[in-house]
């Protein structure tokens, strides 16, 4: 064999090798290249939520108040300028302005999400709140005659209350303890209970009153329980609506210079004159002025006009019967009747006019409950944007068919709920209106005002006061032509009416320490208002003359986001 041939066999052989290698090289180089482009083109999909939700939880957007003047925005983000945390006002805001297809909100989103369908879903804990009341607008609620007491409803210490004019006391109880005076120169009127305890000294009227009046009258329309040292002066009638029951030791004195009428309808204590130690009750006058004592026990009527005699109606004419079994004395007490004849044409006594006013708005329970975010569904979410098919909606109408890849991300953050304006309109059911935490007690000159338009209607707010719970009403019937307002308290599950206001023809003022009680803590008291429900036509104001909000700290509240990103398809 020739030199030649050999060498033109090795190169031939080198040659098909280089070419298999550089062939497999490369097909080995195109394997990666693919392989890399699947994993940048994975990463860049798998970043789109991450990086979406970067830009919407962890920076504030551009201006940071963006959500204040909307001509300068440039980038939308939740959160707070000078905190890790989410604003409320901000994702209420964003939002809003989705819902409305602002462009140049929709424009970010759509730049953000790389054109991709994409949907954002954020979830909120949920207040539950269930209330039961009643609206009558043809009830008169308070009489035109008549004051309205809005001071405390549990009196402490050495107090002393002066009241000129006819006055109601709308407090369910009205809680005495301590060394107070009461005293008033035309009828009092409680329409609750009376739980009276120390030293206390009760004045209706003059006593004994001067010949031919006046004769103011006190009318407790529920239980009077009397405990402790107690001296009553009433120059008129007395009316109760539910027991006379006086407990303990001490000096007790009751003198009524007219007639005690007890009505027993309010009351579950067994006995309608239940007294025990050391008491004197004095009906009448002896020599001046006569009074009887009256007693209905059931649909039958009992009267007294003279100590130890009894009497029964019977709807004709009276007949004498011995003591009605709902009357109890033990120990020294004794019960003076200073009467005069019963007459055969009498007629049941009526109930005082401010028992039968009734309320206007009447609530007899309300519960709450708050369910965090982590328990809520997908129909429970707080705010949701959905883009799909170059379309934007606030409702998930519909997932992409026939996607080839779905990415998602969530994040539990924290939401700053501060909420507050010192200007607020109330137009729509079930609403926050105010929260944060209450860093100082209110002044008691703090005042905010209730506006409400010139139109039969009720609005009813409930109030979270730390612990507590309370509820408020406004009130426009067809009877007075004021705005009144009732404040409920919620203590140990009873609503108990605490407070009325009355205001003029289309606004009232109330005492924020009155909404918001007085409190010790250093760290704040966190506080919310709801409205709850309202059937004013026209919108409902609430303007703080004080501006609380100096005092309201941040509140927050865990907060869920979802997020899902699909492909073009």
């Amino acid at each position: 064999m020739k030199r030649a041939q050999i060498f033109s066999l090795d190169a031939f052989i080198a040659l098909t090798l280089t070419i298999l290698l550089i062939g497999t090289i490369s097909a080995t180089s195109e394997s990666l290249r693919n392989a890399i482009s699947s994993v940048v083109s994975w990463y860049e999909r798998a970043n789109i939520p991450d990086n979406m939700l970067d830009v919407l939880l962890k920076t504030p957007g551009e201006p940071s108040n963006w959500n204040e003047d909307l001509v300068l925005l440039k980038s939308i983000g939740l959160r707070e300028e000078d905190s890790p945390f989410i604003s409320y006002e901000k994702a209420l805001m964003f939002f809003n302005l989705v819902e409305n297809q602002n462009p140049l909100v929709l424009d970010f989103l759509k730049n953000l999400s790389s054109g991709k369908p994409f949907c954002f879903e954020f979830y909120l804990g949920v207040w539950n709140f269930t209330a039961d009341f009643t609206w009558n607008p043809n009830a008169g609620g308070v009489l035109s005659e008549f004051e309205v007491y809005s001071g405390e409803c549990t009196i402490r210490g050495n107090r002393e209350l002066t009241f000129t004019d006819p006055t109601i006391i709308q407090c369910a109880p009205f809680d005495v303890r301590g060394s107070a005076s009461i005293s008033s120169d035309a009828p009092l009127c409680i329409l609750g209970s009376v739980d009276t305890h120390g030293s206390l000294t009760i004045t209706v009227g003059h006593y004994p009153p001067p010949a031919g009046g006046p004769y103011p009258y006190l009318a407790i329309n529920g239980d009077w329980v009397i405990t402790g040292a107690v001296t009553v002066n009433v120059g008129g009638n007395a009316y109760i609506g539910g027991a006379l029951i006086v407990r303990g030791e001490g000096a007790r004195t009751i003198n009524i210079a007219k007639d005690l009428v007890i009505f027993g309808d309010n009351t579950t204590n067994p006995y309608l004159i239940d007294i025990s130690g050391s008491a004197t009750i004095n009906i009448g006058i002896s020599g001046y002025l006569p009074g009887n004592l009256y007693l209905k026990v059931g649909n039958t009527w009992y009267a007294s006009n003279k100590t130890g005699e009894w009497y029964e109606w019977s709807g004709e004419g009276w007949r004498k019967v011995s003591e009605p079994p709902v009357i109890r004395t033990t120990g020294s007490s004794t019960l003076n009747i200073n009467g005069y004849p019963l007459s055969e044409t009498w007629s049941p006594p009526t109930p005082p006019p401010c028992f039968t006013a009734g309320l206007p708005i009447e609530v007899s329970s309300v519960n709450l409950d708050y369910t965090y975010p982590q328990a809520l569904n997908r129909s429970e979410a707080w705010g949701r944007v959905a883009y799909f098919k170059n379309n934007f909606t606030v409702n998930l109408v519909e997932i992409p068919e026939n996607a080839s890849w779905v990415e998602y991300a969530s994040r539990v953050v924290s939401v700053d709920m501060r909420k507050y304006n010192t200007t607020i309109e109330v137009t729509s059911n079930y609403t926050r209106l105010i929260s944060g935490v209450l860093k100082y007690t209110p002044p008691a000159y703090a005042r905010f005002e209730i506006r409400v338009p010139n139109e039969t209607g009720y609005a009813l707010f409930i109030i979270v006061d730390g612990e507590d719970t309370k509820l408020l009403g406004v009130v426009k019937t067809r009877v007075s032509p004021y705005v009144q307002v009732y404040l409920w308290t919620n203590a140990t599950e009873n609503v108990s009416l605490q407070k009325t206001y009355v205001g003029n023809e289309t606004s009232v003022r109330i005492r924020w320490v009155d909404v918001f009680s007085e409190f010790s803590s250093e760290t704040g008291k966190p506080i919310e208002i709801w409205i709850y429900e309202t059937n004013f036509s026209h919108p409902i104001y609430i303007i703080d003359e004080y501006n609380i909000g100096l005092l309201l700290d941040r509140k927050y509240e865990l907060g869920l986001v979802k997020l899902w990103v699909w492909d073009e398809r």
